[in-house]
């Protein structure tokens, strides 16, 4: 923190002390902005009927889970359900008791300005708290930023890893869940699962055709085929394999397909 803000004072408000948690607040639609209340309210409606189809998924998957007795999957479940009713909890109140709020950062903005006026002693020890509290603040941000990554990074992962070295590859929801209307096959499918990378491309992509080593040639194709459906074996649109035949031959074309390539 500096010595002194632009106007000759130590202390700034609330707001330009704690930046992050401004930020945050500004971004969840809570800050109590009386120039932005009424967008605010429709936003978080908008933001409550967006998480409606989630809450009813999450739902019904534990209903299900109860009745398949399976506790641990519905402990897991309910995290996302609890934080979806207290996200929906936090809107509904930001909203009901927005002046309450608006009052209560007021006088902690006094109170800033205030500390101003306090002796070097006194400043020191405030400054002291700032600086403790800006790290705890830093160090929450840190835990939800993993919190939340690691659910579309685990996801990829677990994909990538089976699509590349399973047996019986499979595809991983970022948050799995029983659907309601579409079989469980259904939503691993396309438009239903959507994944950024598509592994076949990106290894056609690689540059391959440098690489001189038999053996990484031939790898490139045990990968492609792992990637694909069991009628071909394509890249790109530009290689294509009658997949059955591929099976069947097995390292006779691997051996072919590496000599040509």
């Amino acid at each position: 923190m500096s010595d002194v803000t632009e106007n000759g004072k130590k202390f700034k408000n609330i707001r330009e002390t704690y930046k992050i948690s401004t930020f945050l607040l500004t971004l969840g639609l809570m800050y109590p902005n009386p120039v932005y209340d009424e967008k605010r309210k429709k936003m978080i409606i908008i933001a409550i009927l967006s998480a409606l189809p989630a809450f009813t998924l999450a739902g019904n998957d534990i209903r299900l889970r109860i009745l398949n007795n399976d506790m641990a999957n519905v402990v897991r479940q309910s995290i996302v359900l609890v934080s979806i009713t207290f996200v929906i909890i936090k809107f509904i109140i930001s909203i009901v008791r927005k002046d309450e709020f608006r009052s209560l950062l007021e006088e902690m903005d006094a109170d800033y300005e205030r500390f101003n006026e306090m002796s070097e002693q006194y400043q020191d020890l405030v400054e002291d708290t700032i600086r403790k509290t800006r790290k705890v603040e830093k160090s929450w941000c840190f835990v939800l930023l993993v919190t939340t990554a690691s659910y579309p990074v685990l996801a990829g992962a677990c994909t990538i890893y089976s699509q590349l070295f399973s047996d019986d590859p499979r595809r991983y929801m970022v948050h799995e869940l029983k659907a309601i209307i579409i079989s469980e096959e259904q939503k691993y499918q396309s438009p239903y699962f959507e994944l950024a990378a598509e592994i076949a491309n990106v290894v056609y992509s690689c540059s391959w055709e440098k690489v001189q080593d038999s053996k990484i040639r031939s790898s490139i194709c045990f990968i492609l085929a792992k990637c694909q459906t069991p009628v071909q074996l394509r890249a790109l649109d530009m290689l294509t394999f009658n997949m059955e035949l591929f099976v069947s031959v097995g390292p006779d074309i691997i051996h072919f397909v590496s000599s040509r390539i």
